[in-house]
Order: structure tokens, then C-alpha cells, then sequence
């Protein structure tokens, strides 16, 4: 009857043997399938998360707030720069130096390897005023919050009589007195207690400094004292570098034979300063290493002038060479006080 029927009595079988579902249930598939996409998604996640975390990590290095582990870390541009940095510098320190000794200071060209050394450094001392603008180029697009940068530039600026030869001469290291002004905001900015630097005893930092202080003090005496007496004062150099050591010490350069630093001479710059030394009667051609040397040697075998090498760069030791390129000036000059020229073509030389 009707009434006694039990719900397994009207339960419904499939032909296959099967129950359907009960109603408003969902298929097991549908379980399944729900189980696998939740699975995909948390997997989803996870790796989002991930990149996330790597993306933060790089965009850190990026800016300046993760420095890369190591001991302190030093670029420096050119030679004559790294010498007080290596007396300031803690024990251990690695210091790259970017133009090599007997290389041109200009048209800088970097490697990958400068210029990673560049993007990991604490500190990058340079020149600035143009002369090497790749650095800057670089330190432009890889910002540190931990780097500090030092350009000699930002110390001649505060010498108002250097800044009108500084628009055309960046070699201001080789006036002793503006060199002494930049070895002191060296000293200035690597004693900050707070800063990697600081691992260099208060102590043993100030000794350094006052003997780099007195070297460069003792250096300029020098200067002033040979070159005081020289009634001959003018100079034919190879290319416009002495600006600042000339008008320091009172000398005066009468002629540059390469007026443009990375191209040759002219046949009409030859001829410019062949008469230049025949009209002042100049008996001395001071070259350089970082150049070819024929053309100065060609005016001095047409004018009968000698020919004494000067170094801009030297190989890192700053006060060796400033006291070399001292001891040429002297030798070059006394000889034109003489009028002694040599009897054949030039003397000592250098050039690649």
C-alpha cells in the first residue's frame, strides 16, 4: 500500500545498476575537478609570491639599499687620484683603477668588468669637468644609497682663480695646491664613523693624512723654489695639461702641437708650432708618453729644439711624479737660458 512504502521502496536504478544523485547534489567530477583548479591556483599564488619577493629583491639593488657583500670597494678614474686613496683606504680595501698607466685620460672607454666594478663600488673618485664622462654616465643609471662619489671638479669650484682654466683644462691635479684641497675632502669624506671606511683607527687615519699633507706641501716648496730663479718661463708642450701647474709656478705655455686631444696633429698645427719655436726662440719640446711622439720629434728636427718627456699620469704615484716632471721643466729651461741646442734631432723620449 501506498501508505507502507519506505523511501528505498521509490528510489529509482539505472539501467547500469547505478543511483542518480540526489537532488541538488553535485556530481563527484565536479568534486574533482573543483579539488584540481584549487590546487592550480594556490600553485599560482605561490609563484606570483615569488617573483614577487625576486622582483623586490633586484628593484632594492637597483636603488641603492642592498650592497653587494665584500670588503670596501674603490674606483678611481684616473692614476694620479689613487694615491691618497690608497693611504686613506683600510687594509684590504679593492681599488680599480679605470685608465691605465701610459694611457690617454681621454675618450675613457669602459669594459663590462669597470663598469660592474663601477655599480659595486662604495666609493668612485674622479675627475669630473668632462674628462670622464663615461663614469658619470654609469653612476647616473646605478644609483647607491650606499656609494659615495668624489669629484675634484666640485673642489676647483670652490677656487674661483682655477675655475677659468678648469673650462679647458681638467688636469687640476697638477697644481699641488688644488691637490692638497682634494686629498682633504678625501680625508673628510671617508671619516664618517657610520660608513664602511670607518674600520681605520681615528688614530692611524690622521697620521696618514698629515704625511700625504706634508708630501704634497713639501712638493709645492719644491716648485716655487726651482722655478724661481728661471728667467726662461715659456713652454711647447704636446697637448694642453699644464694649464694650472703653469699658472701656478708663472710659466707660460707658448705652444700646444696637438690642440685637440684625440686627433692628430695637422700638417697646419706643425707648421703652427714650428713657428711658434722658431719665433721664440724656444729650445726645448716637452711630449708626453700617452702620444705618438713623431710629430714633436719632427718640429724638433726641423727647428733644432730638444725634446725632454713630462708625464700628466704617471703610474699611480702622484708625488714621484710630479718631483719627475719638475726635475724636466728645470732641465728644459736652463738649457733655453743657455740657447744650447743639440746637434742632431731630440734627446730623450718616450711614446707609445
Amino acid at each position: 500500500m501506498a501508505g507502507d512504502m519506505t523511501s528505498s521502496d521509490s528510489e529509482t536504478i539505472r539501467d547500469d545498476g547505478t543511483r542518480p544523485p540526489a537532488h541538488g547534489a553535485r556530481p563527484e567530477h565536479a568534486h574533482t575537478g573543483r579539488k584540481r583548479s584549487g590546487r592550480i591556483g594556490s600553485w599560482i599564488g605561490w609563484l606570483i609570491l615569488g617573483l614577487g619577493i625576486v622582483a623586490l629583491v633586484f628593484v632594492m639593488a637597483r636603488s641603492g639599499r642592498v650592497r653587494p657583500p665584500g670588503p670596501p670597494r674603490v674606483v678611481v678614474s684616473v692614476p694620479p687620484l689613487v694615491w691618497p686613496v690608497q693611504r686613506l683606504a683600510p687594509d684590504g680595501t679593492e681599488i680599480t683603477m679605470l685608465v691605465t698607466p701610459g694611457a690617454s685620460e681621454h675618450g675613457i672607454e669602459l669594459t663590462p668588468s669597470q663598469v660592474r666594478a663601477i655599480v659595486d663600488a662604495d666609493l668612485v673618485v674622479m675627475v669630473g669637468m668632462g674628462l670622464d664622462t663615461p663614469v658619470q654616465q654609469v653612476l647616473d643609471r646605478h644609483g647607491a644609497d650606499w656609494r659615495r662619489i668624489i669629484r675634484f671638479g666640485d673642489v676647483v669650484a670652490e677656487h674661483a682663480e682655477a675655475s677659468d682654466i678648469a673650462m679647458h683644462d681638467p688636469h687640476v691635479w697638477l697644481d699641488p695646491v688644488l691637490y692638497r684641497a682634494f686629498v682633504e675632502r678625501i680625508a673628510e669624506v671617508t671619516r664618517d664613523e657610520e660608513w664602511i671606511f670607518a674600520t681605520l683607527p681615528d688614530g692611524e687615519r690622521s697620521e696618514r693624512l698629515e704625511m700625504l699633507l706634508g708630501t704634497i706641501d713639501s712638493i709645492h716648496e719644491e716648485y716655487v723654489g726651482g722655478l724661481r730663479d728661471l728667467d726662461e718661463r715659456r713652454i711647447v708642450t704636446h697637448h694642453a695639461a699644464w694649464g694650472h701647474l703653469a699658472r701656478r709656478y708663472g710659466l707660460e705655455t707658448s705652444a700646444v702641437i696637438r690642440p685637440r686631444e684625440l686627433i692628430e696633429p695637422t700638417p697646419g698645427d706643425l707648421s703652427n708650432a714650428i713657428e711658434a719655436v722658431r719665433a721664440l726662440d724656444v729650445m726645448t719640446i716637452f711630449i708626453e708618453p700617452q702620444f705618438h711622439d713623431a710629430a714633436s720629434r719632427r718640429i724638433a728636427d726641423v727647428t733644432g729644439a730638444r725634446v725632454l718627456v713630462i708625464d700628466p699620469l704617471g703610474d699611480g704615484d702622484w708625488a714621484a711624479m710630479m718631483r719627475a716632471n719638475l726635475a724636466a721643466f728645470i732641465e728644459g729651461l736652463r738649457s733655453s737660458e743657455r740657447g744650447a741646442r743639440p746637434t742632431s734631432g731630440g734627446e730623450s723620449g718616450g711614446g707609445p
